[in-house]
């Protein structure tokens, strides 16, 4: 993640507030965030829907990859939903309606 400089102003000293805003944005990793965030399981079963409707995941075992990422990327934007890779409710309820259509297909 790129990290903006900070706003120097002549004659203005640095805070500290300026230089916690500053590590806090040198450290701030958003998908790492989201990949500590999700429930093994959760990630699991959207990796599993998502491999079954052809998108490559990498290794089902339920860790938030760059690839699942990716993944999630592809199926939201195919799918009419903002494509940010993150798994929250309306993704999961598209995977879940997918599923069950490509399931009335297959039995069909």
């Amino acid at each position: 993640m790129k990290t903006r400089p900070l706003p120097r102003r002549r004659g203005w000293k640095t805070c500290k507030a300026d230089e916690a805003r500053a590590t806090f944005e040198r450290s701030y990793d958003p998908v790492g965030a989201m990949r500590a965030a999700y429930a093994e399981d959760d990630v699991r079963a959207a990796q599993l829907e998502l491999e079954r409707l052809g998108c490559d995941t990498g290794p089902v075992n339920g860790a938030f990859t760059t690839e699942t990422e990716a993944s999630l990327r592809a199926f939201q934007r195919d799918h009419g939903l903002r494509p940010h890779g993150a798994l929250d409710a309306r993704t999961k309820a598209a995977l879940a309606a997918s599923a069950a259509s490509a399931a009335r297909r297959t039995t069909r």
